[in-house]
Formats: structure tokens, C-alpha cells, sequence
């Protein structure tokens, strides 16, 4: 986890009480691959969103990496990552969900 989100980040302690969730849910070396694949979509996320703040500015636009699972099958499902697009619009602190993928 030390090699995807710095410990010193805020998002550290959120990162890994989900880890250990997943982890509990799906057993080590399945939470290990989940980690793997997390570490490496995380810096596209956040690549994803320096370009587009550069790029788009006026638009206000922000990609977040989310995790999801199957609520009918929640203690055995792997957990899957999707990425979510927000826009705030103008004038308004909360954002709006423009898309999921």
C-alpha cells in the first residue's frame, strides 16, 4: 500500500481499512492482486485529471477511482474498480456524476 498512496497522504487510512476489508473478504493473494491492479490504475486517475484540469479548466471536470462490489454476493464478491466522472457546476460546491466506467 506504501507504494500506491503515501503514507502521509489523508487517503492513506482510507486505503487501507478497505484493503484489510477486501483482504478479510477475498483472502491475501487475491487482495494482494487487487492492490496490484489498484497501484496501477491510480496514477492514470490522477494523470487523467492534471491533463483534463489543464486541458478543460472552465469545465470543472474530475475523475475518481472507486471500488464497488455485488451487494447480493458482498462476502465473496471480488471487488472491482470503476472510475467516475464528476462535474460541479457553476456556483454549486456539490458535483454532479456524469458518467461511470
Amino acid at each position: 500500500l506504501f507504494e500506491v498512496v503515501h503514507e502521509h497522504a489523508d487517503e492513506f487510512a482510507e486505503c487501507q481499512a478497505l484493503m484489510e476489508s477486501v483482504k478479510d473478504r477475498i483472502g491475501h493473494s487475491r487482495a494482494q492482486e487487487f492492490l496490484e491492479l489498484f497501484g496501477r490504475t491510480l496514477p492514470m486517475i490522477e494523470e487523467a485529471n492534471l491533463i483534463t484540469t489543464t486541458v478543460r479548466p472552465k469545465d470543472q471536470l474530475r475523475f475518481q477511482l472507486e471500488v464497488t462490489s455485488d451487494i447480493m454476493r458482498f462476502t465473496t464478491d471480488e471487488p472491482e474498480l470503476i472510475v467516475r466522472l464528476f462535474q460541479a457546476p457553476d456556483g454549486k460546491e456539490e458535483q454532479e456524476v456524469l458518467g461511470v466506467f
